[in-house]
């Protein structure tokens, strides 16, 4: 499945999302040389980026890491999050969730 880039509405931050291990590696060669081994996804910055990389995909994967990639972008723009200020945080996992779920169900469409 080829990688997808969307922009954040709101905040400004930009996702990059990676299906495999090897294009994350391939856009990103230096971090080749990280061992990956026993994980299924992980978040990281790349370049002012937030990079999702599923290395093991699935939608609890999905919905874990999109906390992470939230968090961060909030992190990166100032944003506190809290128990009394929890909406910032529920859209950004909701909007991130929804545009790598699209993408994969076309994605996986055009398999068919």
């Amino acid at each position: 499945m080829r990688p997808m880039n969307f922009k954040m509405p709101l905040y400004p931050a930009r996702v990059r999302v990676f299906f495999s291990l090897e294009d994350f590696y391939h856009k990103y060669p230096e971090e080749a040389y990280k061992d990956a081994t026993g994980f299924k996804a992980f978040v990281c910055e790349k370049d002012g980026v937030v990079c999702m990389v599923f290395i093991n995909y699935s939608d609890t994967n999905l919905a874990h890491e999109s906390v992470h990639a939230a968090w961060a972008i909030l992190e990166w723009t100032g944003v506190k999050v809290s128990y009394d200020n929890d909406e910032p945080l529920a859209y950004c996992v909701d909007y991130i969730f929804g545009k790598v779920q699209t993408h994969r169900q076309k994605e996986l469409a055009k398999c068919d």
